[in-house]
């Protein structure tokens, strides 16, 4: 008897070693020489791009995560070499070859001191000052494209692996538009910028969701300004700018006008730089009068800057320069079947308003704010002490999950219209719609039904993700009950 317990319980620890081992992941990275790579980035995500865990490879150029999804996406990075990207099942990744970057020997310089990547609590974080000491690299722009992963495409950064990037300054989002944010990096001296922490899943704490880089830059030997100094500082330029537009009246958009060039003089003079060196477009043509006269004298310095720059000034009539385009947009209401509404103020809410009326009317709008509320609630858990797991589990509670009934692809939409998206955390489902498509390995599309009536509380699997029968798709929080 004492035998077979032996027995038995030694099957069940080999069991347990082999169900271990099959939880990780592990390979080799080297060079197209079979030389190991020393402190190559691999970052593991599961295949619908959610960040599961990152390292860093030892000096033999191997890697071992221990941990296993079903199917996953490795990303490999360095510095000195082209990114690479492999999806697998298995735990042995074998040997992972990367090309090397075409760099002059000036361009780069190893040095035995600290690494120029640390993985620190889900972070990559780059010594970027160091990564770029041998570049010719001009602004902070320029230094984010050096990080490995990172490229311009279209005029916006990427991260690769990720369906969308977010930059944080300082650790702090930031409400400019991407242009304005853009812009404020391209006139940042590559001498301010210190370090990049990037984020394939930022936490709660930044108010962004999905890839974020939190861009660190240094001071100038000043103390750093709180929020408060800096509104006030806001308030101050204002109050200054105003007068030297010669008065524009402080309704939309012109008082926009007058904030935004508030707002870019503020961003100067931090970095210790002239106001007046970032006026859009917009401002320009109500400066030069082409939005009408102003009510008072454009400053000397300011008419001095447009001469400069060659505009000329004009005082024809402003209504030449904006059509009647109510024919237009009569169309596009008729084409949408959207109603005027009384004495046609729908007509000209689409006319004065059109991007965010569309936005409205296909509920885009809706869905950043949802996001936006979604956020604020998850920063509010974080601010009481609940870890992002944590907040996971209490979303889950009060939900019930989607299940998928089959293997295949999802498809949140069939749609001729537009690109198919998932559906935004906070959307309605009435019990009797079609939740989602699965595309079946035979070649059908089989209806997904919501089933009961709730609302979305975390989706799971993205756009054109391969799911397993028995996966959850999405959690779907109740919100009308049957007795």
């Amino acid at each position: 008897m004492k035998k077979q317990i032996i027995i038995g319980t030694l099957l069940f620890l080999i069991s347990l070693a082999g169900t271990a081992t099959a939880q990780t992941i592990s390979g080799k990275v080297t060079d197209a020489e079979a030389h190991p790579i020393d402190g190559a980035t691999v970052i593991l995500q599961s295949i619908d791009s959610t960040f599961v865990d990152a390292l860093i490879t030892d000096s033999t150029g191997c890697f071992r995560f221990n941990r296993q999804p079903a199917q996953y996406r490795l990303i490999f990075q360095h510095i000195l070499y082209t990114t690479r990207q492999q999806e697998g099942t298995g735990s042995d990744t074998g040997t992972i070859v990367l090309s090397g970057k075409d760099y002059t020997l000036d361009e780069v310089v190893i040095k035995g001191e600290q690494p120029l990547v640390k993985v620190e609590e889900g972070k990559l974080s780059y010594d970027l000052s160091r990564l770029i000491e041998h570049k010719v690299v001009n602004n902070a722009y320029e230094s984010l494209q050096q990080l490995p992963g990172v490229q311009e495409i279209n005029g916006n950064l990427s991260l690769a692996g990720t369906p969308g990037l977010s930059i944080i300054l300082n650790g702090k989002p930031t409400t400019m538009s991407y242009e304005q944010l853009v812009n404020l990096l391209k006139n940042t001296p590559a001498s301010r910028v210190e370090k990049a922490e990037v984020m394939y899943s930022a936490p709660p704490q930044y108010h962004v969701r999905g890839a974020a880089i939190n861009l660190i830059l240094k001071g100038q030997g000043k103390e750093p300004m709180s929020l408060d100094d800096l509104v006030v500082m806001l308030f101050e330029e204002v109050e200054y700018v105003w007068p030297k537009l010669g008065y524009p009246p402080l309704v939309t958009p012109f008082s926009q006008y007058v904030k935004n060039v508030a707002l870019m003089n503020v961003m100067q003079l931090v970095k210790g730089e002239e106001r007046w060196t970032m006026i859009d477009n917009h401002t320009w043509d109500m400066i030069l009068g082409k939005s009408g006269k102003l009510p008072g004298a454009l400053a000397p310095e300011i008419i001095e800057l447009a001469k400069s720059k060659g505009y000329e000034f004009t005082d024809e009539d402003p209504q030449v320069n904006y059509p009647d385009e109510l024919d237009k947009y009569r169309k596009e209401m008729d084409d949408n079947g959207w109603e005027y509404g009384e004495d046609e103020e729908e007509l000209f809410e689409l006319a004065m308003h059109d991007r965010q009326y569309r936005d409205y009317k296909s509920g885009v709008a809706k869905k950043r704010f949802m996001d936006d509320l979604q956020r604020a609630q998850d920063a509010a858990m974080v601010k009481s002490g609940f870890d992002e797991e944590t907040i996971r589990k209490y979303k889950r509670a009060k939900a019930d999950p989607i299940i998928a009934p089959d293997k295949g692809q999802i498809l949140w939409e069939v749609s001729v219209e537009g690109p198919s998206m998932a559906p935004f955390v906070g959307r309605n489902y009435q019990h009797d719609e079609v939740f989602c498509y699965i595309s079946t390995p035979w070649g059908e599309y089989e209806k997904i039904f919501a089933n009961f009536t709730g609302r979305i509380v975390e989706v799971c699997a993205q756009q054109g993700a391969v799911v397993n029968k028995g996966d959850v798709i999405a959690y779907l929080e109740r919100t009308e009950f049957t007795a």
